[in-house]
């Protein structure tokens, strides 16, 4: 009897836990329910949309200009003092004149994809360069020049005859033998030639003394400095003098009171000397 009532008490205590386990399902069941519904349909573009992309690339852009502006100056080595102008063309620096107008230098166009990338990131434009002076009026810009014209006078025996050379694209240095031709007036008799930087080649020697180099500073490496002194070498002509130009601010215009002093004309004729070296 007694095994027997045991077994009732287990099975009744078995279906009251079936009978809890039953009442608990189906709260299980609701609390994980998942209802399945349509889904809302976006208003705007999920990031990163194409807007936030094209500021991206226009700022990664503006960042690597930057950075190849300040690679392209920190490895600048453009010649700006007068003494190392002087070393690489060896020979001596006979005066520095003025020339108003813009500092900006046209370097001769070189093909290759380097120099291509380079042209659109601008790094050929010389940037760092020092703010033009202020010029003083035309009559001391023209003592310079005469003062130039003396010491070739000096250091020439008749008859002066010179080849003023300047590098191919050295706007600045082209105007500057402009006007020391009109200043020399024919004393010393001055011919120049633009040369090439990257092949130069200058005339061979013929009735001139020497040649006369005239260039703005900071614009050409010792290198290609060496290279025209090299150019001149091979044409027989030695390099009797440097003349180095700078650009300046021009100041306003003379009233009408004060005539300006006219410049004389130019005596000599202009060449063009490019090709390989000799």
């Amino acid at each position: 009897m007694q095994a027997r009532t045991e077994l009732e008490k287990l099975r009744t205590a078995l279906q009251e836990a079936m009978k809890k386990l039953d009442e608990s399902d189906p709260a299980t069941d609701k609390a994980g329910m998942v209802v399945m519904g349509p889904a809302a349909r976006p208003t705007s573009e999920a990031p990163p949309t194409r807007t936030q992309f094209v500021v991206a690339g226009a700022l990664l852009f503006f960042l690597v200009a930057v950075i190849g502006h300040l690679a392209a100056a920190r490895s600048n080595r453009r010649l700006r003092g007068e003494a190392e102008i002087a070393s690489a063309l060896r020979s001596a620096v006979l005066g520095a004149v003025d020339v108003p107008g813009d500092r900006t230098a046209r370097r001769p166009r070189s093909g290759g994809p380097r120099a291509r990338i380079r042209q659109v990131l601008g790094l050929d434009t010389q940037w760092d360069l020092p703010a033009p002076r202020r010029s003083g009026d035309e009559a001391g810009r023209q003592i310079r020049y005469r003062r130039v014209c003396a010491r070739l006078r000096e250091k020439l025996l008749a008859p002066r005859r010179l080849l003023v050379v300047v590098p191919d694209g050295d706007e600045i240095a082209r105007r500057a033998a402009d006007q020391l031709v009109a200043e020399a007036k024919g004393d010393p008799m001055l011919r120049v030639v633009d040369v090439s930087v990257e092949r130069p080649t200058v005339p061979d020697r013929d009735t001139e003394s020497g040649a006369l180099v005239v260039l703005s500073a900071g614009s050409w490496t010792a290198g290609e400095l060496g290279g025209i002194a090299e150019a001149c070498a091979d044409g027989r002509h030695e390099v009797v003098g440097v003349v180095v130009a700078g650009a300046v601010q021009d100041r306003p215009a003379r009233s009408a009171g004060r005539p300006a002093p006219s410049a004389a004309p130019a005596l000599a004729t202009r060449g063009q000397a490019t090709g390989g070296s000799g």
